[in-house]
């Protein structure tokens, strides 16, 4: 390959590089790209050319950073992704609870507490065999009651 075609190659690529203020992402957890007008932009095809010049704007992640297909509009771009929810900054702080989660946090603070107390008998020579057994119990309530969380049924029609 001669010089002039290495230039012509290089020449077609173009890059647009955005300095994220934000926590470590997961490429995974991105809902959607906000462009600096505030219209979402779409995620780039695997096999989408990053310098066609009928394509329209879409991004990729790699290496931590947004990588855009076309130079960015000015503006605030936003990433929005699903991120975990943090704890209470002490242990007399309120935690946000989204609505209907309020049993699943008591099952899983009951099974915390009777598997501390299995624990704890055991330490002092005594069998844990029925508090392991509550505990469990508990545990698998809960895992119930999560999956069931995430299960909800939306309907609708085609019409």
């Amino acid at each position: 390959m001669g010089r002039a075609s290495r230039r012509r190659r290089w020449s077609r690529w173009r890059w647009s590089w955005v300095v994220v203020a934000a926590p470590v992402i997961d490429a995974a957890r991105i809902v959607r790209v906000l462009d600096g007008t505030g219209v979402a932009v779409d995620r780039q095809a695997a096999g989408m050319s990053a310098a066609g010049a009928d394509a329209s704007q879409a991004w990729r992640w790699w290496g931590g950073a947004l990588i855009l297909a076309r130079p960015a509009v000015a503006g605030t771009w936003q990433i929005e992704y699903l991120a975990a929810r943090g704890g209470p900054a002490d242990d007399v702080s309120q935690a946000s609870i989204l609505p209907g989660d309020e049993e699943i946090v008591l099952v899983l603070a009951v099974a915390t507490a009777l598997r501390r107390r299995a624990t704890e008998d055991a330490k002092r020579g005594l069998r844990p065999d029925g508090v392991r057994a509550l505990s469990e119990a508990a545990r698998a309530e809960a895992d119930r009651l999560i999956a069931a969380r995430r299960r909800r049924v939306g309907s609708g029609w085609l019409g």
